[in-house]
């Protein structure tokens, strides 16, 4: 029964419904059938199905600009290199790393950025 639930949930998301609307209907319909016992196990499990998928999908490349992308080509490849992937990554611009790279793949993160290198040098200086 939990199963079904579950499959129907994910089912649902997939194609497109908005998550407000099946997690309101999800409670309805737990509530009307006498098994809102089982809301919170099933909102785990779609947690962690939905968390496996992403944890297998494409890496992703985090860079302060798109023109940034050329310049840190070499430190993209040997980061996925460290990651063991060959995968086409996904790019992601976030311009508050300032410079420099972010990989992460897997649940795992190699942060090459300078964001991340100034508040190092920011914590060492004042501790």
């Amino acid at each position: 029964m939990k199963k079904n639930y579950i499959e129907s949930v994910l089912t649902l998301l997939k194609a497109g419904t908005p998550v407000e609307t099946v997690l309101r209907g999800l409670k309805e319909t737990l509530t009307r059938k006498g098994h809102l016992v089982l809301h919170k196990q099933i909102l785990v499990a779609v947690h962690r199905t939905l968390s496996a998928k992403q944890a297998t999908s494409a890496p992703v490349v985090t860079v302060a600009d798109k023109s940034a992308l050329a310049s840190q080509k070499e430190a993209i490849a040997t980061a996925l290199e460290a990651l063991q992937t060959k995968e086409e990554y996904v790019t992601k611009v976030d311009s508050t790393i300032i410079g420099g790279v972010i990989v992460a793949h897997d649940h795992k993160q190699i942060d090459q950025s300078y964001k991340s290198q100034l508040v190092k040098l920011y914590r060492t200086i004042t501790n």
